[in-house]
């Protein structure tokens, strides 16, 4: 175990878009695959599989029918003996430019994120063939010598299946999406705002400062749409970046304290057992095989 998690990469770094059918067999995946980040967003479809994917600390059946979103900079592995069939699809933000959703609808889609609860989304059979049909389409295009408006044809193909993807979740998880499209927006904001400063910011009056509300505002936002209190977001966007640090490399408890923004390894530590409930040594006893 190294002090750094590794990062995959596009595999042509010029490209911003990537996809393929793939298949995994039972022998392949012996002894499982490697944890490890991504540089980009990636979204999995499963024909149909057996095993777990692990996403963060989460496991999630292989299942049939069913779309598996691995934000970027999330760390995922996949089990032993795991075997799957479907599509990969992998790519950069700046793939999917703004000028393709509405202003509202594109702050609406927040599929992936650091703090999703929709990493592994079950699909109904009918939203199933469209997506089967779409990512047809995407590998056919993809795979198309001609360079002719390629691009442009893919960016629509992949905005119209996350969009498929965003409504089979919302059927899923629908209470949390009771909310106006300002609100909505506004806590997509604060994600946003929270994954570039979680590091260096735990306060929820930067955050609210950085968006322009009050922290009572932001404050009522995320309890509507997560449950909990600003604080406990930050909370535990630091405390997930924390446990990948422990899990995944043999950095010291300084070091890790450091890196997310306390001033020394007392207050980490003693943050993080408020948080997990066990201190950040015996969690990585219990966590690191």
């Amino acid at each position: 175990m190294s002090n750094k998690i590794p990062v995959d990469t596009m595999p042509h770094s010029h490209e911003a878009f990537f996809m393929e059918r793939f298949e995994i067999d039972a022998n392949a995946m012996r002894d499982g695959s490697n944890p490890h980040r991504h540089e980009y967003q990636e979204l999995i479809w499963i024909d149909f599989g057996e095993g777990t994917h692990w996403v963060e600390d989460v496991a999630h059946p292989l299942c049939a029918n069913s779309v598996h979103l691995v934000p970027k900079g999330q760390v995922h592995s996949l089990s032993k003996g795991a075997t799957a069939q479907g599509y990969l699809v992998r790519f950069r933000d700046e793939f999917l430019p703004d000028r393709n959703l509405r202003f509202d609808l594109r702050h609406q889609i927040a599929l992936f994120s650091n703090l999703s609860i929709n990493q592994a989304i079950p699909v109904a059979d009918q939203d199933a063939e469209r997506i089967r049909a779409i990512l047809k389409l995407m590998d056919q295009e993809h795979s198309c010598l001609s360079s002719f408006a390629q691009q442009e044809i893919l960016q629509s193909l992949l905005t119209s299946l996350l969009l498929i993807i965003e409504r089979a979740k919302r059927q899923m998880f629908g209470s949390q999406f009771q909310t106006s499209t300002t609100e909505y927006q506004l806590f997509q904001d604060f994600l946003n705002t929270l994954e570039a400063n979680y590091s260096t910011e735990h306060n929820v009056s930067f955050y609210a400062k950085q968006l322009g509300v009050s922290t009572r505002k932001l404050g009522e936002v995320v309890q509507q749409i997560t449950g909990n209190s600003t604080k406990r977001q930050i909370e535990e966007r630091v405390i997930m970046e924390a446990k990948r640090y422990l899990r995944h490399t043999q950095r010291a408890m300084k070091e890790i304290a450091y890196a997310l923004g306390y001033r020394d390894a007392y207050y980490f530590s003693q943050a993080f057992k408020n948080a997990v409930g066990v201190s950040p040594t015996k969690y990585r006893a219990q966590n690191v095989s």
